[in-house]
């Protein structure tokens, strides 16, 4: 989690230096991020069933696509073709089920304004884009890894407008602010 931590503090480098929505637009994704994340899960968690029921026909004609193609070109290349098919949609499905997890757990201290739920996003954020990374970079498509990181970059630029309403707010005790009044009379 250092790591992430450390990302996040280079990225509000950056961010700073970007233009930001009026407060109140933020201060309502802040509070409705909770319920908007909630509709995600649901809907990524019915995604999820039905990916998984089609998965072992999806598979099968994965397979059967890369046994026509290796006839026209070779069976090393439809077997590679579809090896590469296989992997990144496992690694894909993989992660698409962790980061529904993660999701799912970021709701209720969403809800409460913790800076938990907001480091949940940020890590659902760095998962999406290293699984981005690897899947295009495996499948060779760098249009859509452009095109993915940039969606990714928006995704955190909505991500940094809401933080300041996550973070730890220091309360100040009686016993902290009367010395500073004595001293101020002083």
């Amino acid at each position: 989690m250092e790591t992430i931590h450390k990302l996040e503090l280079s990225l509000e480098r950056q961010y700073d230096k970007l233009p930001h929505l009026p407060v109140h637009i933020q201060k309502w994704f802040a509070e409705n991020a909770w319920w908007l994340i909630l509709i995600g899960v649901a809907i990524s968690a019915l995604g999820l069933v039905g990916l998984l029921s089609v998965l072992g026909i999806a598979m099968f004609g994965l397979t059967l696509g890369g046994a026509v193609i290796g006839s026209g070109v070779g069976a090393t290349v439809g077997a590679a073709i579809g090896g590469i098919v296989l992997v990144t949609t496992i690694i894909s499905i993989a992660l698409y089920v962790v980061e529904t997890a993660i999701l799912g757990l970021a709701v209720s201290p969403l809800k409460s304004l913790k800076k938990r739920g907001w480091d949940l996003l940020f890590l659902v954020a760095v998962i999406n884009a290293a699984v981005i990374i690897i899947v295009n970079i495996i499948s060779l498509n760098i249009f859509g890894l452009i095109w993915s990181l940039l969606w990714v970059g928006v995704g955190v630029y909505f991500l940094y407008e809401i933080r300041s309403f996550f973070l730890v707010k220091k309360h100040v005790s009686k016993k902290e602010v009367e010395p500073a009044k004595l001293s101020a009379k002083a």
